[in-house]
């Protein structure tokens, strides 16, 4: 850890009396409603990711009357943390955000009307003020979402131009100390840890700090002054006019093929495509759908017409319409998911079922999504740190914001961690099943399962399995569409507790079923180990299947050559994170998920897709005789030969850089 460079005289440093102690808080605090208040201030900000890797930008930001103006240079030379050296320019007016970097890109897309709330100081004063002055120095934590401009200069410091910063408020935190010079009433600089912040990006960061260092701000107005703040009139590259299509390409991709409305419609007013962007809502029959999306029950089949405004920095520069046929509410009683009255009632014909293996960043971890039509299901959500890159996928892609069947297969961090997060702008859940039991010592088990329970129906796996309390071991979602539920053996009622029984395995009581959608079948199983695979087997439960999601990530416990031989699948996608991906000092290495006997057994019978290498993977099924994978690619890339790696998202396994690499090893 790097020393703070400032030092105070001694008599600061030792404390009289608790009285004295008061008397300087109550000081702090007076310097803090000083500064903010200060009319003209430069701020020189330092990053430093790693120790050994460091990058400096300096902001100015000036006050004068109502306009507040900042310049920011930076240079980042960071090669454990980017692959480039980084040089940027970012302006900042009373209104918007702008970034030039220097291969001349230009970037607009943020909304900003105060930009020192923006960066956060506010919130961090505001907390600052309920401490207690520490000798020098008050010292708290804020949420990451707090500090919306300091995210976003630390990802755009660090060369991620292309990153949403909103993708690292979820589960972030950032810890500040504040020092002060109480003797000449100054704070001398503001500390910043972003450490949770820049895990997100490389998880093999240790320490990632922002230093922010008052000076005198008698040449603030000066530097500004002589780098204006650009033209806002002057779209480099057509932005605005591409910022305000991708609203309208938002817009539609929400809503235009929804053709059944049975429950509420999410309607965004703001998105991640831009900040910028705003949309508002006016329904021809607000009495069946209000203006907010909000759904009000009808007892017969009826039209209504929603009309979106799309704004730009809140001018209106398009409006679009969209018809719906409003339905009868389902309720989640009685015989749903039976095939007289299945899961879904058709709001949009099932042509396909695209499965998509959603990419881990942090952890081993599992979420899957599938859609067909307007059916959606998710499938565990990854570790807590990867529920926000979950919620965004979500975002894209549940429309109407309901997911008609959720499950969580085992109580273990790297597949329930990131529900709560996940789950944070959907508004309802049609069919929600889970493996029943508690587990005391994790919090989180609790606050998941009472999502859960906010379900039309709720059920527990081993309710499924002896179809008690109305849940069916075969649930079917269409006619020709369903889930059988398998019976592993290894299953425990709702009443039992194992919190802190370090001997219990949880991995074997994942649950397990086979979806079938006409002529194929897929396999998912969570992190069943082979004890469990054996006995689903022996139960002559399985049977052969089209795709299977490797169990366990591709760990040598599952996956053996029992369960495999009666599966045979032609096609397994292993989903699991590379937790040291390289940089462009070091290759990333071996792991010990996938590996092994499983991973040979899985080669020799399978095509093998990894998620870590084609980033999310998304296989198309037809139901019929066409499986065809995609991968997406990765929005975290490993590095071989200190070069980052492309161009391998539609790779089987086998054939990329990494697997080529270790193929000694991990075979």
């Amino acid at each position: 850890m790097r020393k703070h460079i400032f030092l105070l005289p001694l008599l600061l440093l030792v404390s009289a009396c608790s009285l004295s102690e008061n008397n300087n808080s109550n000081k702090a605090n007076d310097i803090i409603e000083k500064y903010e208040t200060l009319n003209k201030l430069v701020v020189d900000n330092t990053f430093t990711v790693d120790l050994s890797t460091t990058g400096k930008k300096t902001t100015y930001l000036s006050k004068n009357g109502d306009s507040l103006k900042t310049y920011s240079n930076i240079e980042v030379y960071a090669s454990s943390f980017t692959s480039n050296n980084v040089v940027a320019e970012e302006y900042f007016d009373n209104e918007s955000i702008t970034i030039i970097t220097d291969d001349n890109s230009y970037q607009s897309d943020y909304d900003v009307n105060e930009i020192w709330n923006f960066l956060g100081y506010q919130n961090i004063f505001n907390d600052a003020k309920n401490k207690t002055l520490s000798s020098d120095h008050i010292s708290g934590s804020v949420d990451a979402s707090s500090c919306p401009g300091v995210v976003r200069s630390f990802i755009v410091a660090s060369g991620f131009f292309n990153d949403k910063y909103e993708n690292y408020y979820f589960n972030s935190k950032i810890d500040y100390t504040i020092y002060f010079d109480i003797t000449n009433e100054k704070i001398f600089s503001i500390e910043l840890n972003l450490k949770d912040i820049a895990k997100l990006k490389k998880s093999t960061i240790s320490e990632a700090y922002s230093l922010l260092t008052f000076l005198d701000d008698k040449d603030a107005l000066k530097v500004v002054e002589s780098h204006p703040v650009p033209d806002k009139n002057d779209d480099h590259d057509g932005s605005e006019a591409l910022i305000k299509q991708q609203g309208i390409d938002f817009i539609n991709d929400c809503y235009e093929d929804i053709e059944y409305v049975s429950d509420d419609l999410y309607f965004y007013v703001n998105t991640i495509v831009s900040p910028r962007l705003s949309f508002s809502y006016e329904s021809n029959k607000p009495n069946v759908i209000g203006h907010d999306g909000t759904y009000y029950d009808v007892t017969i089949d009826t039209s209504v017409t929603i009309t979106v405004s799309l704004a730009y920095q809140k001018e209106v520069y398009s409006t679009l319409t969209f018809d719906f046929l409003a339905i009868p509410k389902v309720t989640g009683t009685g015989t749903l998911g039976t095939k007289t009255n299945p899961l879904y009632k058709g709001r949009k014909a099932i042509d396909d079922v695209k499965i998509y293996f959603i990419e881990m960043h942090r952890q081993y971890g599992d979420s899957i999504y599938i859609k067909a039509g307007d059916f959606d299901m998710l499938i565990d959500a990854g570790d807590s740190e990867d529920g926000g890159y979950v919620n965004d996928f979500l975002r894209r892609n549940v429309s109407d914001g309901r997911l008609e069947c959720l499950v969580a297969t085992h109580a273990h961090s790297d597949h329930i961690g990131g529900m709560t997060t996940a789950l944070s702008t959907i508004k309802n859940i049609t069919y929600a099943v889970d493996y029943g039991y508690q587990r005391s010592d994790y919090s989180l088990v609790a606050n998941v399962r009472n999502l859960f329970k906010k379900a039309d129906k709720y059920a527990p796996i081993t309710d499924c399995i002896k179809e008690a309390n109305g849940a069916l071991k075969t649930l079917y979602i269409a006619e020709d569409f369903s889930i059988t539920f398998l019976d592993t053996g290894y299953y425990e009622e709702p009443s039992s507790d194992f919190g802190g029984d370090s001997s219990f395995n949880y991995n074997l009581t994942s649950v397990a079923f086979i979806m079938k959608y006409k002529n194929q079948k897929y396999y998912f199983a969570g992190d069943l180990e082979s004890e469990g695979e054996s006995v689903l087997v022996d139960k002559k439960e399985t049977e052969k299947v089209d795709l299977a999601k490797a169990s366990h990530h591709g760990s040598t416990t599952s996956n053996s050559s029992k369960i495999l031989s009666s599966l045979n699948p032609s096609i397994m996608v292993v989903s699991t994170a590379l937790v040291d991906r390289g940089d462009a000092t070091h290759n990333a290495k071996n792991q010990t998920h996938p590996i092994g006997n499983a991973l040979r057994e899985m080669l020799k019978r399978s095509k093998v897709y990894c998620n870590f290498t084609s980033g999310t993977v998304e296989v198309t099924c037809d139901g019929n005789n066409s499986l065809k994978v995609r991968g997406l690619g990765l929005t975290s890339p490993y590095y071989m030969n200190g070069v980052a790696v492309s161009g391998e998202e539609n790779l089987e396994f086998k054939y990329t850089k990494w697997a080529k690499t270790y193929r000694n090893s991990y075979i």
